[in-house]
């Protein structure tokens, strides 16, 4: 029974991870399946060919591999092949960094891993960054089995893969940065402080040497790419262009609204954990400055609270385990009943979340025709087949709801916008400017009216009446006041539509409860 127990147990972590990846929509899949079938065509972009605010100016897509695959599932498979490649990667990351320390997989890591695939609802959708996590774990086992062996040779392999498949590769060298740095102090105390040395973990100065070497030729393994250095620049700006973290909601803090407080409270736990190892000599330096760099890192920005929970799920499985260990050395007297009623009772939980969760998944083929889920994330189904209907066979300039620019890439093919979520952070208006904040300007400042109107822009599409925040819950109503919610939830109209409504230049052709269509006149 208990090998039933625990394949159940994982197959409704799986199945959870698909039902909620099955009902999510991310706006730039669009921009990310129009490359990726423009290079399977012959065209691929090196400059840019969707967009009337950059046409013809260079960028580096770091997600070009990524593009690749995704177009190929998508267009032979249909949008469920990307939930179940986005899935299984996020669960097989889970299920590998467990294996890291705790190789025989129990109904306590099996419990772990449904948890941590739980509580990261919030950041799951069938997108790219959902890969990176099954590069990470990789590189991570690859850091713990130094130097008993030799793992650190496929790390020019394992590097390479990843920046093919999504931006977030860097982090594979910041980890190895901070094992490298962690096993240097070790090193140094060990020599002039050995009682404050910690856990020994068998690195030498040799052994560090020999692992920079293998990093720098990891660094070059990068440049084998269609943009070759451009690739490493892409990366590194966006660590130097902080405009774009003030207004992404992935990249705003997990301290601001809305807070996900289960992350940050088995963080927390697992931060404790982890510190109490490092004094009690069961962690590494190494491992202890890892973890408090992803805990911190997902403390500023909503999106690493993925990787977080990843790298929380061998802590919380080796406290609990340890916890299960010392109760089985308690008096047998009832603990064979309790042991037997709890594996009825999980038996029996697994199969109705199994029956549960997959009875929610959404078996879809082409997303962009799902209008409920569409309508769900805010994307507007009904203004784009109206503009459609406006624009048909004609080439058409569009100043576009910055989030919708990658939705509008693949449904209107036709049309350039103004920016899509390429944009984010790397291009520029101008040496001082980016191109995000040149799009706020004209949203929100005095002038950007007379700006759309020096341009191409021959329509405006914009969102009205809707907010881009949940509802809050339990958790956020008790963090925050009646008046927090009040500036939050404020539905004060955008300069340029209070402008454009005043405007006898333009025209509305079309108008729901969510997006507004203005022409030019």
């Amino acid at each position: 029974m208990r090998k039933t127990i625990i394949t159940l147990i994982l197959l409704l972590g799986f199945f959870s991870l698909v039902s909620t990846l099955s009902n999510t929509f991310d706006g730039d899949l669009g921009w990310h399946l129009r490359f990726g079938k423009d290079a399977f065509e012959g065209n691929f972009q090196y400059l840019d060919s969707y967009t009337w605010g950059f046409f013809g100016q260079p960028w580096t897509n770091h997600e070009w591999g990524g593009d690749l695959l995704f177009w190929f599932l998508y267009s032979n498979f249909g949008y469920f092949a990307l939930v179940l490649t986005a899935s299984a990667a996020v669960f097989t990351a889970i299920f590998l960094i467990q294996k890291i320390w705790q190789k025989e997989t129990t109904i306590i890591s099996s419990l772990i891993l449904l948890i941590s695939a739980s509580s990261i609802s919030f950041v799951l959708s069938a997108r790219l960054s959902m890969l990176g996590p099954i590069f990470l774990a990789i590189i991570l086992w690859s850091l713990e089995k130094i130097p008993r062996k030799k793992t650190y040779f496929i790390w020019p392999i394992i590097l390479w893969l990843w920046s093919m498949m999504h931006g977030s590769w860097i982090l594979g060298f910041i980890v190895i940065n901070i094992y490298l740095f962690g096993n240097i102090i070790y090193l140094l105390f060990k020599k002039y402080c050995p009682k404050y040395a910690g856990q020994d973990t068998g690195w030498t100065y040799r052994l560090i040497i020999k692992l920079l070497g293998m990093e720098i030729l990891s660094g070059l393994a990068v440049l084998a790419n269609p943009y070759g250095i451009k690739m490493w620049q892409e990366i590194l700006s966006y660590f130097s262009e902080g405009y774009y973290k003030q207004f992404i909601t992935e990249w705003i803090p997990s301290y601001t609204y809305p807070i996900y407080p289960i992350p940050l409270i088995l963080g927390a736990a697992c931060s404790v954990f982890i510190v109490w190892g490092l004094i009690k000599k069961r962690a590494s330096l190494a491992q202890t400055l890892f973890f408090l760099a992803i805990f911190y890192s997902a403390f500023q920005y909503k999106r690493n609270n993925l990787y977080l929970i990843i790298v929380c799920a061998p802590i919380l499985t080796v406290v609990a385990q340890m916890m299960m260990n010392e109760l089985s050395r308690q008096p047998k007297a009832g603990r064979l009943m309790a042991e037997k009623i709890s594996a009825i009772v999980l038996l029996a939980a697994a199969i109705c979340g199994i029956y549960f969760y997959g009875s929610k998944i959404n078996f879809e083929k082409d997303i962009f025709t799902n209008q409920k889920i569409l309508a769900s994330y805010g994307f507007p189904y009904d203004a784009v087949n109206a503009l459609k209907k406006e624009t048909k066979n004609k080439k058409t300039y569009i100043f576009n709801e910055f989030y919708w620019g990658g939705y509008l890439n693949w449904t209107m093919p036709d049309a350039l916008v103004y920016l899509d979520g390429r944009g984010t952070a790397t291009w520029r208006y101008n040496d001082k400017e980016t191109m995000l904040a040149r799009y706020q300007k004209i949203r929100f400042e005095a002038g950007g009216l007379a700006e759309l109107e020096n341009s191409p822009a021959e329509y405006v599409l914009l969102q009205i009446n809707t907010l881009g925040y949940p509802q809050p819950n339990f958790a956020n109503k008790i963090i925050f006041t009646s008046d927090d919610f009040q500036k939050i939830f404020s539905t004060e109209q955008p300069q340029l539509e209070k402008m454009l409504n005043k405007s006898k230049k333009w025209e509305v052709i079309y108008e729901d409860t969510s997006s507004k269509v203005w022409k030019k006149t």
